[in-house]
């Protein structure tokens, strides 16, 4: 098994730049639970954009919730937001702490 090159992206910026430098993952924030409060982080209309552009060169991309959440939140009807429009057009892996 092959080390990967997993790269932080706070922008879109910031991913493209470890795209076009080798990344074979890169690791981003979304607007809100992200533990980059002063990164622009990835509102849905940035991140599909995103996902497309790392998708077309093959890399990854992980999305961290990096804020202690509880687990009650993950089943309240306002927070699917944030997740499932990354879902659905293509997220590798999102990551949390419970």
């Amino acid at each position: 098994m092959m080390a990967e090159i997993l790269a932080p992206a706070g922008s879109f910026e910031a991913l493209k730049t470890a795209v076009i430098n080798g990344a074979d993952a890169v690791y981003i924030g979304l607007s809100k639970f992200s533990a980059r409060a002063k990164a622009e982080n990835f509102n849905n209309d940035v991140l599909l954009q995103a996902l497309n552009y790392a998708h077309l060169y093959g890399v990854k991309v992980y999305i961290a919730i990096n804020t202690l959440v509880k687990n009650d939140l993950f089943a309240k009807r306002d927070h699917p937001q944030f997740y499932t429009p990354a879902r659905k057009w293509g997220y590798t892996t999102l990551r949390a702490q419970l």
